[in-house]
């Protein structure tokens, strides 16, 4: 997983269930967007449940927890 990937998921982990895109855009600078969150689905971290509404899985939880685990200031980050 990316450094950006890793990004959107802990961002998907605080929305709970629904993150939206646009939060998504703003925070990564636009046209990445849309890829990291496709890419997250393909890996089966995330869901589009509908238009807008991106909800994250329980094999993206364990994904942010590991990530969390590795990396303790990125848990204090996203505390």
């Amino acid at each position: 997983m990316t450094v950006n990937e890793t990004f959107v998921l802990m961002l998907a982990l605080k929305a709970g269930d629904r993150l939206r895109y646009w939060t998504v855009y703003q925070a990564c600078h636009g046209e990445r967007a849309h890829g990291l969150l496709v890419a997250l689905e393909r890996h089966g971290a995330l869901e589009h449940v509908r238009y807008d509404h991106w909800r994250i899985t329980e094999k993206g939880r364990i994904a942010a927890a590991l990530a969390m685990h590795k990396d303790p200031k990125l848990a204090e980050a996203f505390s």
